[in-house]
């Protein structure tokens, strides 16, 4: 689907700015990818969302979150596909910083932590 939506937007002849950019950046893929990450938020939101769910499953919901995030941040977990992505783009002669793209998804995670333990 990126290659459709890259291919769409960057056939107007006034693109805005911030899409052009945004295609045009070896890396942008990436960071769709690691979007990605907010399937764990979206899993939990649906099982709170539920009529009968009671306090104390509520609170296991988003513990079990918390550690799934803390078990991201602490082994800098990326997904297989960033991964395969990166290799890909390493091999084509576009240089991404990976230490860059693993701070950031850390980063996320402990971000994301810290909201759910206010």
């Amino acid at each position: 689907m990126y290659q459709q939506l890259k291919s769409y937007f960057l056939s107007f002849a006034k693109c805005p700015l911030l899409l052009k950019n945004f295609f045009e950046d070896p890396s942008s893929k990436l960071w769709l990818y690691l979007h990605a990450q907010s399937a764990s938020f979206h899993q939990a939101v649906l099982k709170l969302e539920g009529q009968t769910v009671s306090a104390i499953e509520a609170a296991k919901e988003i513990n079990q979150l918390k550690d799934n995030l803390t078990q991201k941040q602490t082994n800098q977990f990326l997904p297989f596909t960033v991964r395969q992505l990166m290799v890909k783009s390493k091999n084509n002669g576009t240089d991404i910083d990976k230490e860059f793209v693993k701070r950031t998804a850390t980063e996320f995670c402990k971000t994301s932590r810290e909201y759910l333990e206010q």
